[in-house]
């Protein structure tokens, strides 16, 4: 009995006991907070009403937490120290909710304290963990669930406590697994090692274990959703603010920088769309996988940041990761066939740039020649990813990640991990590896002809070649080295998670101070940041292809045609309006002042306005001006000059005689 009610208070103190140890305790329910059902059958039996609300007195976030937690000292309430404790306990787990006046109701303090001085004594060092003056007493302004009458408490729920937990002489003694002499006083006594812990087991809200769920070998095991609930140590797998804090915040940093990155590479190729040809076309495919991957990462991030509730990887209906896949699913399908597909199918496109690289640097292929293969490039990098993931969704194999916050394959099954994540990538780089050395190969053996014989190529086109064909080579190095380190990241991650596995659930057995939670294997937390980093990298490094001239050239004309096209606009308009201004207007009719002459005559027709101001000439119709006519010789005049004429001839004539 003494070490049924000192693991009893152990485990109290360790998660934190309860907000009513504040001087001021607040009773009204926050704002997004609601009355829900006591997920715990035995407590509303005991405490005879049907709703609670979270977080409860003793902080816990979910019903899935409390009912997990409350499994745990089940046995433990299994005590004749006082038929009072039991009512005390499910009231702290389960406090009244009152709806209609927005109001959670603490224990009242005399619960507390007649359950103290049953079991005070026998605990050690006397510690009884809650503070019981801080608790609202009975009959004053802070309403609370209980009477002064403890007697009559204790009397009334001694029938129905020993019915719901009775005194089992077994449950007495100390676990057989725990080494004598140890400190640990977290222990779970009902657990065996061939069983799965209270904190990570898995039921259903039937009750009924789960036993699709599989963690460290144990069937109806899982890792709880974050955050994690108070029954497993801190220091569970990673440090709490690592866990929950850093991690997110870091994958989510560089998710946006590759975002950023790569939309920058996608929009510089749709402004000048003949400047990527083959072979480097790839990296705006490999742009485009990255960027969807990032944008999988910030999703994840924002479910991460609203809770559980909203957090794709966590199956709600249960409080744990996602392992297998069931209908409600949708969302957290949607995300892992996005991430999987363009996380894949980007290793196939680096393949592919490595190919054609290859193909223009060792084989000397044009242009045109490796874009008639473009058709067998994409039906390979897009049918292979699609063939992947519906082999996963068909298995059910996606799970949930726990630090991002996305669901993907091979989270929690190590089979999964090395067949659909392992495999493919490790064989994409070391395929697209080969094309690269074959391409560095083929190129200086080509510069080395060309430098030692003269082959007519002028100098300058010779060099323009050479540093294309680097850059190519710089950036697939630039892949290459965060493309490995990932891989040896989930390498490390394949061979040790197992090993992880079983030091977790020993300390969710037996708590922080067993001796296999304190000496077992456990992941480095920088290698886990690093595969992200290097992961979110690559797409990060496909904006090296547009870091230069040519890119801010591009940009430059790109915005010149922009603003032309707009001015031009402006004009049109302009010119318009002004045209059908002046096509209106009427000029005033000269007056006829030599008409009496004979000189002039008037004619009717269309007159063309020149304006400079528009660089364009109107043609303005109905309008009358005079027009000079050639004026006609007399016809006696030009008798005499015809006869004068005559005479010059004939006396020109005679002279020469």
């Amino acid at each position: 009995m003494f070490v049924k009610l000192t693991t009893l208070v152990s485990l109290l103190l360790f998660i934190g006991t309860t907000p009513a140890q504040h001087d001021d305790f607040d009773d009204v329910l926050g704002e997004n907070a609601v009355c829900e059902p006591v997920p715990v059958e035995k407590c509303r039996l005991i405490l005879q009403y049907n709703e609670t609300t979270f977080p409860n007195m003793l902080n816990h976030r979910r019903a899935q937490d409390a009912r997990n937690d409350f499994l745990t000292i089940e046995s433990l309430l299994r005590s004749d120290c006082s038929y009072v404790l039991a009512f005390f306990v499910c009231a702290m787990y389960a406090p009244f909710c009152d709806a209609d006046s927005r109001r959670r109701l603490p224990p009242c303090r005399e619960l507390c304290e007649a359950s103290r001085r049953g079991c005070e004594s026998r605990l050690r060092e006397n510690q009884w963990p809650f503070d019981c003056n801080e608790l609202p007493p009975y009959g004053t302004e802070k309403l609370c669930v209980g009477s002064n009458d403890t007697k009559a408490i204790a009397d009334s729920l001694k029938p129905l406590s020993l019915k719901l937990f009775p005194p089992n002489p077994n449950d007495l003694s100390r676990p057989q697994n725990i080494e004598k002499g140890s400190d640990d006083t977290l222990g779970n006594p009902s657990t065996t090692n061939d069983e799965c812990p209270e904190p990570l087991k898995v039921v259903s809200n039937d009750n009924e274990s789960l036993t699709e769920y599989k963690f460290a070998g144990l069937d109806g095991c899982g890792v709880p959703c974050p955050p994690l609930p108070n029954t497993l140590p801190d220091d569970w797998f990673f440090d709490r603010t690592q866990r929950d804090t850093f991690a997110p915040n870091w994958i989510f940093t560089w998710s946006v920088v590759c975002a950023i990155a790569t939309f920058a590479t996608m929009l510089t190729f749709l402004i000048d769309r003949q400047r990527f040809g083959y072979p480097e076309r790839p990296i705006i495919f490999l742009a485009f996988c990255y960027f969807l991957v990032s944008v999988i990462y910030i999703a994840g991030y924002g479910g991460l940041a609203k809770g559980s509730h909203h957090n794709v990887a966590c199956n709600g209906h249960v409080g744990f990761l996602h392992q297998r896949m069931i209908a409600e699913s949708v969302g957290c399908a949607i995300q892992f066939l996005v991430l999987y597909f363009f996380t894949i199918a980007s290793a196939l496109w680096w393949v592919i740039l490595t190919l054609t690289w290859f193909l223009a640097a060792g084989l000397a292929w044009g242009t045109e020649a490796i874009d008639r293969l473009s058709q067998y490039f994409h039906l390979c990098a897009w049918t292979v990813p699609a063939i992947l993931t519906i082999v996963v969704l068909a298995l059910r194999k996606v799970d949930g990640d726990y630090l991002s916050g996305v669901c993907f394959v091979g989270v929690h099954d190590l089979l999964s991990h090395n067949v659909f994540v392992v495999a493919p990538l490790l064989a994409c780089l070391l395929l697209g590896t080969f094309f690269l050395f074959a391409g560095f190969y083929s190129m200086f053996r080509i510069r080395s002809k060309v430098n030692s014989v003269n082959l007519g190529i002028a100098t300058k086109e010779k060099a323009r070649l050479e540093k294309f064909m680097a850059r190519i080579g710089i950036f697939s190095v630039m892949y290459t080295i965060p493309a490995a380190i990932v891989i040896a990241c989930l390498i490390y991650e394949s061979t040790n998670r197992s090993a992880w596995e079983l030091t977790q659930v020993a300390c969710a057995r037996g708590g922080r101070l067993a001796a296999e939670c304190k000496h077992g294997a456990r992941p480095n937390f920088a290698v886990f940041m690093a595969k992200y980093f290097m992961l979110l990298l690559v797409g990060i490094t496909s904006g090296f292809w547009i870091w230069s001239r040519k890119t801010v050239e591009s940009w430059t004309a790109f915005l010149f045609r922009c603003r032309c096209v707009w001015e031009e606009r402006e004009v049109t308009v302009s010119r318009t309006s002004r045209a059908e201004s002046l096509s209106k207007t009427t000029l005033p009719q000269p007056r006829p002042a030599a008409a009496a002459m004979g000189s002039q005559g008037y004619l009717s027709a269309p007159v063309v306005v020149s304006d400079p101001q528009l660089g364009m000439t109107v043609a303005v119709t109905g309008v009358q001006y005079a027009q000079p006519m050639q004026a006609q010789p007399h016809p006696m005049l030009v008798g005499s000059l015809k006869q004068e004429s005559i005479l010059k001839k004939q006396l020109q004539q005679e002279s020469d005689v």
